[in-house]
């Protein structure tokens, strides 16, 4: 259990690394968005793109 649990670790990392840049990335879209037109809110998969592509 602990080698895999040590294994896992980094890979655990990166992803609450991409998680929080995703939330954070769609929060600051959301605060745009929001800034600008209230009637529109944005789609996860453009946070998504925004994201990958930033």
């Amino acid at each position: 259990m602990a080698p895999s649990k040590r294994n896992l670790a980094p890979v655990t990392k990166r992803c609450v690394l991409v998680w929080w840049h995703l939330m954070t990335e769609k929060h600051a879209e959301e605060v745009r968005q929001n800034k600008n037109q209230t009637a529109e809110s944005p789609t996860r998969e453009g946070a998504l793109e925004t994201a990958v592509s930033g």
